[in-house]
């Protein structure tokens, strides 16, 4: 028997669990599909751990240069990239469990699954242990986006990686060409010559 909502949102981004949040505190009975993971693309791979990973990178910055200026010796210092990237998992995790919460304390059901619709109405999720049927009166849909390759440029997450490969590196890197040099492509540049990495943008 298929589960019926007010509002169901497709996506637990920044757009939809606010969404959800917003729609059930209007009195609707709501659910949000997921997945992935809660947070979306934003909080898991983009903004928040490309913000943590900067700020690791100012912080040693500031250990190498800034330092001795202030009259502080801070001498040996190294990076260990998997306890970095440890360290920026905690954050984002601690981060997505509190999107969680906040979906929970506002009478949000979560849905964990892939959403494929049938219907203006209706929409299956697989997930892990089977397959449900959703109804609503009312979708939004808030799927976010994906890095998109370019022709000739495979990714790997190795030698060629999207944004999100990128800050999942695991080792200083020696050199890195970053092509595009809008605000994603900067922020992974001077994160990483932050790092002691020699960054070329196209």
């Amino acid at each position: 028997m298929a589960q019926s909502f007010d509002v169901v949102v497709v996506g637990a981004g920044p757009g939809g669990y606010v969404a959800a949040i917003r729609s059930a505190q209007t009195g609707k009975k709501v659910a949000i599909i997921e997945r992935e993971y809660m947070g979306g693309v934003c909080l898991n791979v983009g903004c928040i751990p490309s913000k943590a990973l900067i700020s690791a990178g100012h912080f040693l910055h500031k250990l190498q240069h800034s330092a001795p200026e202030m009259g502080i010796t801070v001498k040996g210092t190294a990076v260990d990239m998997g306890q970095t990237q440890k360290w920026k998992k905690s954050v984002c995790d601690r981060m997505a469990g509190g999107v969680e919460q906040l979906l929970k304390g506002n009478t949000v059901t979560i849905i964990r699954g892939e959403a494929t619709f049938k219907t203006a109405n209706e929409l299956t999720v697989k997930s892990s242990t089977g397959t449900d049927s959703i109804t609503a009166k009312n979708f939004i849909i808030a799927t976010g986006s994906r890095p998109i390759e370019i022709p000739g440029f495979k990714f790997d997450e190795q030698l060629i990686c999207s944004s999100t490969g990128a800050l999942e590196q695991k080792e200083s890197l020696k050199s890195l060409i970053v092509i595009g040099g809008g605000y994603i492509g900067l922020e992974i540049g001077g994160m990483f010559a932050n790092f002691g990495t020699k960054v070329t943008v196209v």
